[in-house]
């Protein structure tokens, strides 16, 4: 490698609160701490602090590159400019290594790296068929991966979307997930719980209509939504309507998940597609009875009426009735939560992390 500690630049487009970003800041920290030289570039504004814990010793650069592109030439001009200032930063940063988080960044970044002879590690994050970046970056999608040292994804069902010239680039890392400490709050044995982004592809609105049937049965229970997004406005308009407003709340985002997690008894990820959600995995680190929709690898994450419960996906009667059975039978509820909070067994973040260190060394010893 040349250098006593590596210089390992990351690429994002923000350090918001979504899935990506809270990995990519464990990695970052974690390389940090065993002497990396740590850099993020990201595309936000340096007015956005970072949503999650960053190590002093972290370096970042914010470049204020998320304008929308609205017409075909301000598009280009966004996309040249993005590859400009993030193959600057990288020459400046004399980076040993690049990792890369996300589709379109993916793209732009290793096209920003061509022929500078560093290692890109690029990580897709999502479904790579379901979440579709749009024909063009599709298309530059396939020819740019060619040029990664490694494709990162997290489960061997997202692996298997790739083309077969591209699987030998591939390594399967799951999200790494923390042992939880309690904090001796009680459930609160009447809390349904959803988190994340309002967004399409996390399928609030069949979690709500569920819950809208669940609750002439049972009037005790309520419905609690963390997260903000652009479907806010038509998620509380659909529960006046369905006349659950009273039961259902949308608190926003939060920072203080485990206390979240904690209180609930029952929660709920009703997504079309997944690439890992951590969510899921901190609810069930925190030993909630958990009930996902049948998504992009789902049941490597969940034992079926083990760990959790798998329903079919887009069927709010058979959410409902899952809900239900789980509301009904406390011992179930009990018994799921306890064996899902072995997931902190299962994705040890310290294992986690040591692959990601062990991919990187692996690039940074091959070039």
């Amino acid at each position: 490698m040349g250098n006593k500690f590596p210089k390992v630049a990351f690429v994002i487009s923000s350090l918001g609160c979504g899935g990506a970003e809270k990995v990519l800041s464990m990695i970052a920290n974690y390389f940090s701490s065993k002497g990396y030289d740590v850099s993020i570039i990201t595309f936000d504004s340096p007015s956005q602090k970072p949503f999650f814990a960053l190590s002093e010793k972290v370096n970042i650069f914010q470049t204020d590159m998320l304008d929308i592109s609205i017409t075909f030439a301000s598009k280009i001009r966004n996309f040249l400019r993005r590859v400009i200032t993030i193959r600057r930063l990288i020459k400046q940063l004399k980076a040993d290594i690049v990792i890369s988080f996300m589709d379109r960044v993916n793209v732009i970044t290793l096209i920003a790296t061509r022929f500078l002879k560093i290692p890109v590690i690029v990580c897709e994050r999502s479904d790579p068929v379901l979440c579709y970046p749009g024909r063009f970056w599709n298309i530059l999608r396939i020819i740019t991966y060619f040029f990664s040292c490694k494709i990162v994804v997290q489960t061997k069902y997202a692996s298997k979307k790739f083309s077969i010239f591209l699987r030998k680039k591939i390594v399967v890392i799951p999200n790494p997930v923390k042992k939880v400490e309690k904090t001796g709050i009680q459930r609160k044995n009447c809390l349904i719980l959803g988190m994340g982004r309002f967004t399409e592809e996390k399928n609030f609105e069949l979690v709500i209509e569920a819950f809208s049937r669940v609750k002439n049965n049972h009037p005790g229970w309520y419905l609690e939504i963390y997260g903000e997004g652009p479907l806010r406005k038509k998620f509380e308009l659909m529960v006046k309507e369905l006349g659950i407003a009273d039961s259902v709340k949308f608190p926003g985002i939060t920072k203080n998940v485990d206390e979240v997690f904690q209180t609930a008894d029952i929660f709920v990820l009703c997504s079309k597609y997944e690439g890992f959600p951590n969510v899921l995995c901190e609810a069930m680190a925190n030993g909630c009875a958990c009930i996902s929709t049948d998504c992009s690898g789902i049941s490597e994450i969940i034992t079926d009426n083990y760990d959790g419960v798998i329903v079919e996906p887009d069927n709010p009667e058979k959410l409902k009735n899952a809900i239900e059975c789980l509301i009904v039978d406390r011992e179930k509820r009990r018994k799921l939560g306890e064996n899902a909070e072995k997931i902190s067994v299962k994705f040890d973040a310290e294992s986690i992390l040591q692959k990601w260190l062990s991919i990187v060394e692996q690039c940074l010893f091959s070039r």
